[in-house]
């Protein structure tokens, strides 16, 4: 109700809603960007603290790459897990999933003959 205690109609109601929603949304995307910076920023920390890690990523890339078949880095990441026990320093998982998307667009830069393989999918942060 307003303050002369008339109810608000269902067109003034529905504006308020749509407002409402479209500042939630708002606020989300910049949650989204944020963490996206961030997570790129942790992925190049954790990156320089484990040059051995992004040495077995490179080497297992392209030993792909020589099948000539496509992969994900989803695989490189299984593969470095489970052939070889390391001792990463700055997180508490070994290697975190999420570093995964940027770990591949590293490899891309310093291989771009990799662009053609390696499976990307949108970074949505």
């Amino acid at each position: 109700m307003n303050q002369n205690n008339i109810p608000p109609d269902s067109a003034q109601m529905e504006m308020e809603a749509s407002a409402n929603s479209a500042e939630a949304e708002a606020k989300r995307a910049d949650e989204r960007v944020k963490y996206g910076n961030d997570l790129r920023q942790r992925t190049v920390e954790w990156m320089r603290r484990n040059p051995q890690a992004v040495t077995l990523f490179e080497h297992y890339a392209l030993l792909k790459a020589r099948e000539g078949n496509h992969f994900s880095m989803q695989l490189l990441v299984e593969r470095v897990r489970w052939d070889n026990p390391l001792d990463t320093e700055g997180s508490s998982f070994k290697i975190n999933n999420d570093y995964a998307a940027y770990l591949a667009r590293w490899l891309i830069g310093r291989h771009p003959q990799l662009k053609e393989l390696i499976r990307l999918r949108k970074v949505k942060w």
